[in-house]
């Protein structure tokens, strides 16, 4: 098995980085950290609270054991963890992962990030948009960035990024 985790802020497009390589790396196990996170905390709330409402149920040091239980679950030779938001979490996911792994930091620019995270919240018919987008912006890089072994910048273009999936797995599985 090999382990594919994606960081990065909220809207920068690991989501959309995780379906281009799941469709590419047929077989393949995607894993969303939301709802992983959301199921430990027995309850549903909005996608901008889970994390913060975890962390303070279970600890910052408990999210690499949630996910790391939902990846040893995993049937797959490529699993696709999306996303993992703490270097802490992801240094610590590398000791306690059975299996080959690969971290990806998924990084653009504030605007293209206020008007995805934006968009995608009109589109779910959420109340408070404007609140929200600034929930998720205040989120900051602690350092994950740099505990990744790729970077992949993405300018917004949603067929830029499935390219740069592709060019990645070239790469990496090729």
């Amino acid at each position: 098995m090999h382990v594919i985790v994606l960081s990065g802020l909220p809207g920068s497009g690991k989501s959309t980085f995780a379906k281009a390589l799941g469709v590419q790396l047929p077989g393949s196990a995607r894993i969303d950290v939301a709802l992983v996170l959301q199921s430990w905390i027995g309850r549903e709330m909005p996608r901008a609270e889970v994390g913060v409402t975890f962390v303070s149920q279970f600890g910052l040091e408990k999210v690499p054991y949630a996910i790391v239980g939902e990846v040893n679950g995993a049937v797959a030779d490529y699993v696709i963890v999306d996303a993992v938001r703490h270097a802490s979490s992801i240094n610590k996911m590398r000791e306690l992962i059975d299996a080959r792994m690969t971290s990806i930091f998924v990084e653009c620019e504030d605007s293209v990030r206020i008007s995805r995270l934006r968009s995608r919240l009109l589109l779910s018919g959420a109340m408070n948009v404007d609140d929200t987008v600034q929930k998720y912006m205040a989120y900051h890089d602690d350092g994950a960035k740099s505990a990744c072994n790729f970077v992949i910048e993405n300018s917004g273009e949603i067929a830029e990024l499935r390219e740069s999936a592709a060019k990645f797995l070239a790469s990496f599985v090729g």
